[in-house]
């Protein structure tokens, strides 16, 4: 099959909050593969799909919780064994699964047992597997390791840049002047959902024990719940120094926070891949973040200051550091080694696995279809 008879069905569609997909449907349709993002039907969506004229050649799943789980227990046993018993089916088919381990699990963590259980089941039913770096690869196989049937198949693709994906702001002063920030200040930023995960609350106390005055720390987001909300709005009432940007931040504002900051805070107490670390790199901002998963990969020894995990006194130590480091030759190391890897890179790598898969799953369905004509025909007479 050739590149331009591929077409791959990526879910689930984050492209409306998350650059990431829609930089790699760009790199891989200057390659001549097509990228889908519409499933069909409501009882079995992925089959539906599958099952229309325009049948995808390849399914791409990035994010499997989306796929696996909802709020309540029993809906996601449900939910989560109808997609097993989609993918079974579609494998069957000669159709062949990629996962794209952007996080090993559920960021929220809601029904734990029963997703390392759906998750490890969804991992069985892969062909391949992408880690955006040799530290996901790792974790990969050390959580899933019997699930994942041969480690030759999983393949460390690093995560792109994000410089194209958002208008660059204007320069620190008039970036500041536009969001009222003080010009000869320290600004920390934290950018972005707020979630459980990223530590907020233990961000806020860290900050809070820095007696300077000049220095700020800007969070700018969604809260995921009321009472995220609640719990930082408390903390953040006793210090003046910090300020909360409530809401979804647009696109094009976004350049304008990463302009006027000095460094990112990600106050990560789990990750893998991080988007926000790329996103900071990209804009030649450093980072404060823990040396979890990718991110020391993302932004390379130079490109922030890495804490120790698990350290209660680390956030502060860091963000106290920061205060005399200069923040602006790190932003530019940072910058240098996410521009390491290119889309066109990426996409070739990409393109790559998919070529492999194809030639795999029409072997597969052909022997499928050989099998069910044979039992069709009943046994041979001698």
């Amino acid at each position: 099959m050739n590149d331009a008879d591929v077409v791959v069905l990526h879910v689930p569609d984050y492209r409306a909050g998350n650059p990431y997909q829609r930089e790699l449907a760009t790199a891989l349709k200057g390659l001549g593969i097509s990228s889908v993002f519409d499933r069909s039907g409501r009882l079995f969506p992925l089959l539906g799909r599958f099952r229309r004229p325009d049948r995808p050649s390849l399914l791409h799943v990035h994010w499997p919780s989306a796929i696996l789980l909802r709020a309540s227990w029993l809906a996601s046993l449900i939910v989560g064994v109808r997609t097993l018993v989609e993918l079974s089916l579609l494998r069957r088919g000669g159709v062949c699964v990629v996962w794209t381990v952007h996080n090993l699990g559920d960021h929220e963590r809601r029904h734990p047992r029963l997703e390392h259980f759906l998750t490890r089941a969804f991992a069985r039913r892969c062909d391949a597997f992408i880690t955006h770096c040799e530290s996901a690869r790792r974790a990969l196989l050390a959580t899933y390791g019997g699930a994942v049937r041969n480690a030759a198949v999983v393949r460390v693709i690093p995560h792109g840049p994000f410089t194209a994906s958002y208008e660059r702001g204007s320069d620190r002063a008039e970036a500041r002047r536009k969001l009222s920030l003080e010009g000869g200040h320290r600004v920390f930023l934290h950018l972005g959902a707020v979630r459980r995960y990223k530590a907020i609350p233990a961000l806020l106390r860290a900050f809070a024990r820095i007696e300077a005055r000049d220095v700020r720390l800007v969070i700018a987001g969604q809260p995921d719940s009321a009472e995220t909300r609640a719990a930082i709005d408390a903390l953040a009432r006793r210090d003046p120094r910090v300020r909360l940007d409530w809401g979804f931040v647009p696109d094009d504002r976004v350049g304008d926070y990463l302009a006027a900051a000095d460094a990112v805070v990600l106050p990560y107490t789990d990750i893998l891949t991080s988007g926000a670390a790329v996103l900071a790199a990209s804009f030649g901002v450093p980072v404060i973040a823990p040396q979890l998963g990718c991110i020391p990969e993302t932004v390379g020894e130079s490109g922030g200051i890495l804490y120790e995990a698990g350290n209660p006194d680390a956030l502060y130590e860091a963000l106290s550091a920061a205060r005399e480091a200069d923040l602006e030759a790190m932003g530019a190391a940072a910058l240098k080694a996410v521009h390491g890897s290119d889309w066109r890179r990426i996409g070739e790598e990409t393109a790559e696995l998919y070529r492999e898969l194809v030639g795999t799953s029409d072997a597969r369905g052909l022997a499928a279809s050989e099998a069910a004509v044979t039992a069709s025909a009943g046994p041979k007479v001698r």
